[in-house]
């Protein structure tokens, strides 16, 4: 009789290393796998992105101009890319402003038109609008296709 109780004791005890072994062995590759999808998605993301920059065209359709601390803008995305959205910036030889306009995303083909609140800069100040793709989480400034002013005159 005691040899099949201490049988008993025994093979319980052995049945709980293993169980523990694989469900940490498990918790490790669900881990491993968390991580490389993370990593890939970012790098292929962020890799993606620099190409759909090519694909975006803006062009001022309309006045660029200000009047009572406000600019007037209107553009077109005539690329075959999708506009996140717009970046207002200003350049002045002792500042830069940047504005990031909220609800800007501009579809293909289609028209932006609004006033920003925006204080003008002193004599000699450069004006950009720089188009931004991507999604909310992770956008890219498309630098090479912005639209470069040289002043902003009055309405």
């Amino acid at each position: 009789m005691w040899g099949k109780k201490r049988w008993r004791t025994v093979s319980s005890k052995r049945g709980i290393s293993p169980l523990i072994a694989t469900v940490l062995l498990i918790a490790f590759a669900v881990a491993l796998g968390a991580m490389i999808m993370n990593w890939s998605s970012n790098l292929l993301s962020e890799s993606s992105l620099a190409g759909v920059c090519e694909k975006v065209k803006i062009s001022l359709v309309g006045k660029f101009c200000w009047k009572d601390n406000q600019i007037n803008i209107e553009i077109l995305n005539s690329g075959t890319s999708e506009v996140q959205e717009l970046v207002l910036r200003a350049s002045s030889k002792d500042a830069e402003n940047e504005i990031h306009m909220k609800e800007s995303k501009l579809g293909v083909n289609l028209r932006f038109a609004r006033q920003v609140t925006f204080s003008k800069g002193e004599e000699g100040t450069k004006y950009e609008i720089i188009p931004s793709v991507g999604s909310s989480d992770s956008k890219i400034l498309c630098d090479k296709q912005s639209i470069k002013l040289d002043r902003l005159e009055n309405c």
